[in-house]
Formats: structure tokens, C-alpha cells, sequence
């Protein structure tokens, strides 16, 4: 309510929100109170939630947030679940329909084998970065299931990314501004199934320091949406297999069961794109003209989630 007006929202502008807040009681324009702390932290356990938003679903501020087994349904104008610091998600569903950015964190990690999320959003998917100043920015991936639908860079992190198993199938951008698979620090896949499609204008490969093979393919002409991508091994058995829901113009793929000097085929419907025979951890074919796997600094450490004080 202001001085002279009196206005209703449709919808909620945040949905949970941990962090500074500062009171106008009287309409003065003049803050007359400020909630402040030294810790936040917004925990969800075993909890069924549905936010609708027009601004930040989660939202919490120079703190932590941690979503523990709870299913957890968020469409937002903004960002659906994005923290200053670190970020848990483990044994959870996650189904962002709609977003800006659909997770944010200086640090996430996302584990737990019941883990289920799908990002749809008009920014990156999911991104490590913060408003504080942070030298150590990742995303972790242990476990789960997780589908990214991004107009912008599917997964981006201002540190690395690094994936220890689970099956990640990312939708990247269809413009050369932006990429599947956006890191500072590089790439490194170490186990688990990954499918990351996208453009090839600012394509990033994964680090040779990688612990796990990947293919990186970019056809000559792009694949149309709806389209079965698949990858089958030399005895014609089954990898991956998903249907674009948009078209992709590069392809990254790895996965447990990769094996150097094997050979595998990409296949666009029934079409084969590329036999391709993993020759060293990053194999590239295609048109993929001057992209560079680079090499990183090494394969970085293990973080800790429930160390430092975090949740």
C-alpha cells in the first residue's frame, strides 16, 4: 500500500526469501527498521511446494539454501531457486517450468539417486555465480536426473564444472552467443551419461584432464527439432537416445561406458551422422573448425557440502 495508492498483485512476487529486509512502516520513503543477520539459510525437507512468481521463487540472500528430499513445482519471471552462496539439492523433483535463470549458486551441488529436475529457461539453465566476491564458483553433479531446456547457456559456471555421475541431457541455445556448456574453469566429466546440444559459435569441449571419454561432433547442417539423437556402440546396442525438442548444431557426449579406441555411432532418426572411434579423453569430429578442448589446471577436488558452516 502506498501513500495514495492501493495496489493488488495477481501473483506473488517471491515465493521464500532468507536475508535483509528493511521496513517502511509509514510510506516515508525512509527506511524505519532493518532485519539483518549473519546467516541465512532457507531449508526444505520433505516438503511439497507450488510457487507461482513473478519474481524470485527461492531467493536467499548471502546465504545457503538446501532442498532435501521434496518435490518442488516453480514458475517464475525470475530466477527460480537462486542463492548467494551455496546451494543442495539432494533426493528432490524439481519441475521449473518457466524461469530467467532456473538455478543459482556460487556452489551447487546436486546429488541423491531420487533426484529428478527439469529447467526451462529464457537465460542460462543453471549457473554458478553470485553477487559477493567468491573465488571458488562450481557446479557438482553426483547424481540424478537433470534436463536443461535454456535460451542461454544451458549450464554456465564462473568456476568449473564437474560431473561425477547421474544422466544430464542439456538443451543448449540455437544462437552463437551462447553455449550448452559455459565454464571459466573447464569441463570435466568423470562419470554418468551426458547429452549437452547447442550451437557451435561459442562452443566449449570438455578438459583432456577429464576423468571419462567424450565425442564432440558438430554435423555440417544442423538437426532439426524433433529429431531421435542416438548413440549406439560397435554391437548396435543402445546408449543415449532423446528427442530434440529444438534443433542443435553440436553435440557433446560421454558416457561410464566409454571405452578409448572403441567405436560409436551418432545417428540422426535413422540416419547415421558420424562413426566416430574415441581416439583420447576429448575426440572431436565434425565442423567444429577452431574450438579449443583446452586443457584446465587439473581436475579440482571434491567440494564439501556440509563443511564451513554450509548445510
Amino acid at each position: 500500500m502506498g501513500s495514495e495508492t492501493k495496489y493488488a498483485l495477481a501473483q506473488s512476487c517471491k515465493g521464500l526469501k532468507a536475508g535483509e529486509i528493511e521496513y517502511d512502516t509509514d510510506g516515508d520513503d525512509v527506511d524505519d527498521g532493518i532485519a539483518s543477520s549473519t546467516d541465512y539459510l532457507i531449508e526444505v525437507k520433505n516438503a511439497t511446494i507450488n510457487f507461482n512468481c513473478t519474481d524470485d521463487a527461492l531467493h536467499s540472500n548471502n546465504g545457503d539454501t538446501n532442498i532435501e528430499s521434496s518435490t518442488l513445482t516453480l514458475a517464475t519471471y525470475d530466477d527460480a531457486s537462486t542463492v548467494d552462496h551455496m546451494q543442495v539439492i539432494t533426493d528432490s523433483t524439481l519441475n521449473i517450468t518457466s524461469s530467467y535463470e532456473g538455478l543459482e549458486a556460487e556452489q551447487l551441488f546436486i546429488d541423491g539417486e531420487n533426484t529428478n529436475i527439469s529447467i526451462v529457461s529464457s537465460d542460462d539453465g543453471i549457473n554458478a555465480s553470485t553477487d559477493y566476491d567468491a573465488t571458488n564458483m562450481f557446479i557438482e553433479i553426483n547424481a540424478g536426473s537433470i534436463y536443461v531446456n535454456a535460451s542461454g547457456d544451458g549450464i554456465d559456471s564462473n568456476g568449473y564444472l564437474r560431473i561425477n555421475g547421474g544422466t544430464t541431457f542439456v538443451e543448449g541455445p540455437t544462437d552463437a552467443g551462447n553455449s550448452a556448456l559455459d565454464t571459466e574453469s573447464g569441463i570435466y566429466i568423470n562419470d554418468g551419461t551426458l547429452l549437452a546440444t547447442g550451437s557451435t559459435g561459442m562452443l566449449e569441449l570438455p578438459s583432456t584432464e577429464s576423468k571419462q571419454p567424450s565425442i564432440v561432433y558438430a554435423p555440417t547442417s544442423s538437426v532439426a527439432s524433433g529429431t531421435v539423437v542416438s548413440l549406439v556402440d560397435s554391437s548396435s546396442n543402445t546408449i543415449i537416445s532423446k528427442t530434440l525438442s529444438k534443433s542443435a548444431a553440436s553435440f557433446i557426449v560421454s558416457d561410464s561406458s566409454f571405452a578409448l579406441n572403441s567405436s560409436y555411432t551418432l545417428k540422426s532418426g535413422s540416419t547415421t551422422l558420424s562413426t566416430i572411434t574415441l581416439s583420447s579423453t576429448v575426440t572431436n569430429d565434425g565442423n567444429l573448425g577452431g574450438n579449443n578442448p583446452g586443457s584446465g589446471g587439473g581436475n579440482p577436488g571434491g567440494g564439501n557440502p556440509g563443511g564451513g558452516g554450509r548445510p
